[in-house]
């Protein structure tokens, strides 16, 4: 009986122990042949329910994505109406003024406004979709992060600026190697994580975005003075649709869905994002990608622990 026993401990169900007699061996083996039973019921239970749910996930996925590209193409149509009409009230304000009512045009930012949201929505969910599935492809290359980084924080510092005179910088460590990572998709990244901050840090505060290198990987690091998140969020804070608060996102224009494509893009790449966040003090996100000097490096990110803190009004991690 000990080998049937073995063989059932190594995940062979179907092997049974001989009965050949009623003494309390003969039970002992009946038992064990009753227990390969329900342990085989159960798994194959098991299995029919991940297969069944595999499916509905894929079925999710797919309707996801179907109906983001249907609504791509009357977005497209309205953006263009939208703009053809903003282009003629920009004609006839002059002295040859049409007789046609115009279009306030504070009623036409909005209808803008809520265009761009909309169609930046599908775009995310589209997308989204495609990284979920497997469908969407990335190419890594060498990037210099840091270069990357600088032209970024170039381009959204009067972002930060605008809305609410948040100083946004960057800090690189020198010497730093080249990443293997795809470009494009690590600028949506890093954008993604700068307006998430942006969104959550009060006026006057402070967002960097620093590169350095640690333990064989490059890591690039979002860190903000913003108002921190509580430890019960960040198991879900990558999620698709999860916001802490749904009130504050909704007003401030988030629908949940950058955090979970910045997981889903470093993935695609071969790394893996980490946050740390403390309530009232400010968050860190942070990209680990492998270097494109070693790609066999199998080193794991760091977990969680780290604080940030503000020093003469830089954001740094600390132990």
């Amino acid at each position: 009986m000990a080998w049937v026993t073995r063989a059932i401990a190594a995940g062979d169900l179907s092997q049974r122990a001989p009965v050949d007699s009623r003494n309390e061996i003969g039970v002992l083996a009946s038992d064990v042949n009753s227990m390969a039973e329900h342990l085989g019921t159960a798994m194959d239970d098991l299995r029919a329910a991940r297969a069944e749910a595999e499916g509905a996930l894929r079925r999710r996925q797919e309707l996801v994505a179907n109906i983001s590209h249907e609504l791509r193409t009357p977005l497209a149509v309205l953006r263009a109406h939208l703009d053809t009409l903003d282009m003629r009230q920009a004609v006839t304000s002059g002295a040859h003024a049409s007789r046609e009512p115009a279009l306030p045009p504070a009623t036409l930012a909005a209808l803008q406004h809520e265009t761009d949201r909309l169609t930046t929505l599908v775009d995310d969910l589209f997308t989204l979709s495609r990284a979920e599935s497997g469908s969407l492809r990335v190419e890594r290359h060498p990037v210099d992060v840091a270069a990357l980084a600088d032209d970024l924080v170039k381009l959204m510092r009067p972002l930060a600026l605008q809305e609410g005179h948040i100083r946004l910088s960057v800090e690189v460590a020198p010497g730093l190697p080249l990443a293997l990572a795809d470009a494009d998709r690590l600028r949506q990244i890093l954008a993604n994580l700068i307006r998430n901050a942006v969104r959550h840090t009060p006026e006057g505060g402070i967002i960097v975005l620093s590169v350095t290198r640690e333990d064989g990987w490059v890591v690039a690091a979002v860190a903000d003075t913003g108002e921190g998140i509580e430890a019960e969020h960040l198991p879900f804070l990558f999620d698709r649709l999860y916001r802490v608060d749904v009130a504050r996102s909704r007003r401030a224009g988030g629908a949940g869905l950058g955090l979970a494509i910045v997981r889903e893009f470093t993935k695609l790449m071969g790394g893996r994002v980490v946050v740390e966040s403390i309530k009232g003090e400010g968050s860190c996100f942070r990209i680990f990608l492998p270097t494109s000097t070693d790609q066999e490096d199998d080193n794991p990110p760091p977990g969680q622990g780290r604080r940030i803190t503000v020093d003469r009004g830089t954001p740094s991690p600390t132990p």
